[in-house]
């Protein structure tokens, strides 16, 4: 992989009435490789937001600092609760990773994510997001 790649995320969310929203973000980052770790870092002037995607095979860890901070970690049959900040307050919520696959190919990425988020109350919604990390 070349330092400088695309970062494709697709986030698709369906609620508890079956209302499935789907989102595409697409960025300039920077990969690098450690350990068997792969890293892509974006840094968005325009947004003042910065997010740190972190996975190899077993997780993804994304950590993101701005308007809204927050750091999510998914791994297979894990849960993990955080602290979501946002400008309108804070939330704790808890995501609970049904599984993670990460494919490579040469000069690209791709990692894939189903996991639920809750809340005290209970499930907000099911979710799956797929990223794809290319050469530029």
């Amino acid at each position: 992989m070349n330092k400088d790649v695309y970062i494709t995320v697709v986030g698709s969310q369906t609620d508890l009435n079956d209302n499935k929203n789907t989102d595409t973000t697409k960025e300039r980052g920077l990969y690098f490789n450690k350990g068997n770790v792969h890293y892509v870092v974006v840094e968005n002037e325009i947004s003042a937001q910065n997010a740190r995607y972190k996975c190899n095979h077993r997780y993804l860890e994304v950590v993101r600092n701005g308007d809204i901070n927050a750091k999510l970690y998914f791994e297979a049959g894990k849960e993990y609760t955080g602290n979501y900040r946002t400008p309108y307050g804070r939330m704790f919520l808890t995501f609970r990773t049904n599984s993670v696959t990460m494919s490579e190919s040469p000069g690209k990425i791709k990692i894939y994510v189903d996991y639920s988020i809750h809340n005290e109350s209970g499930v907000i919604s099911d979710n799956q997001t797929e990223i794809t990390i290319e050469d530029v």
